[in-house]
């Protein structure tokens, strides 16, 4: 269970804080996928970690989300997880299915099974908590974050790294992150920058 209480919601502040703190996280906020999208490229799909979760459902405060194994059956496990906004009563739940897998070799079935279940209250949990919140705001700071990342990426001296190795779109976020004023085009472009 998470929950944090605060006063009334300043959703200026919010959004301030949140973003701020988006950026800070970098590739600690978000996470990237590549997707067939059709016959002439691919399409990336982005979203907020449990990690970044957490982070919103504090910065929004006067909120709390619980996970927890919702029902079992066989090859699967449903998982339940409620977001309450303490502020204004609104209630959002969510279910999440996780296949159940064989153990890899390197894991003990009781190992395996504590991992599986944590994974999936985690991605209950994410789920919940980025289908309560207003969406423009989850934009908001995945922009942040990817500008946030793209500037240490260029402060360390390279493009790639976690942003590169997810879909290639390094100089898409260089791109963005410019355009953004989270980092500058001299910055960019200074000779021995990538």
């Amino acid at each position: 269970m998470a929950e944090t209480h605060r006063g009334a919601r300043d959703h200026s502040a919010v959004e301030r804080r949140a973003t701020a703190e988006a950026a800070a996280m970098g590739s600690r906020f978000f996470y990237r996928w590549t997707l067939p999208h059709n016959q002439r490229g691919q399409a990336a799909g982005c979203g907020v970690t449990v990690d970044g979760a957490a982070m919103l459902l504090r910065q929004w405060g006067s909120a709390k989300c619980d996970a927890e194994l919702h029902d079992e059956g066989p090859g699967f496990w449903m998982f339940k997880a409620t977001f309450v906004d303490l502020a204004t009563g609104l209630t959002v739940s969510r279910l999440y299915r996780k296949s159940r897998e064989a153990a890899p070799g390197r894991h003990t079935w009781r190992r395996w099974v504590a991992m599986q279940l944590n994974d999936g209250k985690s991605r209950a949990f994410r789920n919940t908590i980025c289908a309560a919140l207003p969406q423009g705001l989850l934009n908001q700071c995945i922009e942040a974050a990817i500008g946030g990342a793209a500037a240490d990426a260029l402060h360390k001296g390279t493009a790639s790294g976690r942003l590169g190795r997810h879909s290639g779109t390094s100089l898409r976020a260089l791109a963005r992150a410019v355009s953004s004023g989270w980092v500058s085009a001299t910055d960019v472009f200074a000779e021995g920058a990538s």
